[in-house]
């Protein structure tokens, strides 16, 4: 995760957003390093297959 933020740095980019679901490892993963959980953001999805 470091090499990754400090690339994300050296981009002049603000931050890192990624989504997953509270029930899988990656949630506990990504909240062990430092990410929060954004209360505001709502993803939305619609199938389009028959």
């Amino acid at each position: 995760m470091g090499m990754i933020e400090n690339d994300i740095r050296e981009q002049g980019l603000a931050g890192i957003f990624l989504q997953t679901d509270e029930d899988k490892p990656s949630y506990r993963f990504y909240v062990r390093n430092s990410f929060k959980p954004l209360s505001e953001h709502v993803s939305l999805y619609k199938s389009v297959k028959s």
